[in-house]
Parts: C-alpha cells; structure tokens; sequence
C-alpha cells in the first residue's frame, strides 16, 4: 500500500516538473525565436571588409525583407517616419556602402510582450563600430525595436534610436 503511494506521488512530482518545464520552455520560445532572427540580421548587416555593389544589394534587400510591409523607422538624421521596403533596402544600401568596416553589439537587451503575445518591444543597448577612410569610430544608441508575428515569423514594425549614450572606455 505504502509503496504504491510513494509511486503515486513520484509520478504526480515528475508530471507536475515536466509541465512547468514545457511551460517555461514555452513561454521563451517566442523570445529566442527574435533574438535569432535579430541575430541573423546582425550577421547581414556587418562587414568586415569593402564589398561588391551585388552583395551589398542583396544583403540590404534581405536586411529590408525582416520588416513588415510600411515600417517606422526613427534614426536621425538618416530616417524619420514610416518607410516602405524599398526605401529602407535603399537606405541599407547606402548606409553599409558608406563604412569600410560595420560590427554591431547589443547589451542589455529587455523585453516587453503584449498581453496576446503577438507584438513585442526589445529594448537593447547598441554598439556601432565602423570604419570610413582611415578612421575608426563608436556610436552608441538605446534602441527600441517593436516585432510583430506574421504567418512568416517575428518581423520588426518598429526601430526608434531612442538616445545617443555616453561612449564607454575602450575595453
């Protein structure tokens, strides 16, 4: 009898564990598939070295194809106001051809999902290093990027530079 009870309980134990477990697996889901897709969009977005006219047309009309049809785009002085994929593969385009060299680091990255979970806001800290001509230089921005799920996956509606924040020292 005793026996059968302890099995019981460890049986309920575990169903109770797995549940949580698929829960919060669940619940972050959604959360890991932005950051994957931001991070690709990272990796098209740097350059380690001058490219050709034909890749850097191609990588900035993927870069353009992660939002959604007539994002807002907020980046003074290069972007303010709702623009349509063209005009922001255009801008892409322009803005990589001008740096020799494009890497970009996120930190403190804090997300804010709508109560459907079917938008969301990821705030992050951004880091630009770049290269034009024989100088270096950093940009550091808080960016606020709003997402939205499609039948295609998480797509940015939304990317505001919301302050340029002070430069940390060289590491």
């Amino acid at each position: 009898m005793r026996s059968s009870t302890h099995r019981t309980i460890a049986v309920a134990v575990v169903a109770v564990v797995l549940a949580l477990v698929a829960y919060l697996g669940w619940r972050h889901r959604d959360e890991r598939q932005i950051l994957r897709r931001l991070h690709r969009l990272i990796v098209l977005a740097e350059k380690d070295e001058p490219e050709g006219a034909l890749e850097a047309a191609t990588r900035a009309r993927s870069l353009a194809e992660a939002f959604t049809e007539a994002p807002e785009v907020w980046l003074p002085p290069v972007a303010n106001g709702t623009l349509t994929r063209g005009e922001l593969s255009t801008l892409i385009f322009r803005a990589r051809a001008a740096a020799e060299t494009l890497a970009l680091r996120l930190h403190d990255r804090t997300f804010v999902w709508a109560p459907d979970r079917r938008s969301a806001t990821l705030k992050f800290a951004a880091e630009i290093r770049f290269r034009m001509g024989h100088e270096e230089d950093r940009i550091f921005r808080n960016v606020r990027t709003g997402w939205i799920r499609s039948s295609s996956g998480w797509q940015l509606s939304t990317v505001v530079a919301e302050e340029t924040l002070r430069p940390l020292p060289e590491p």
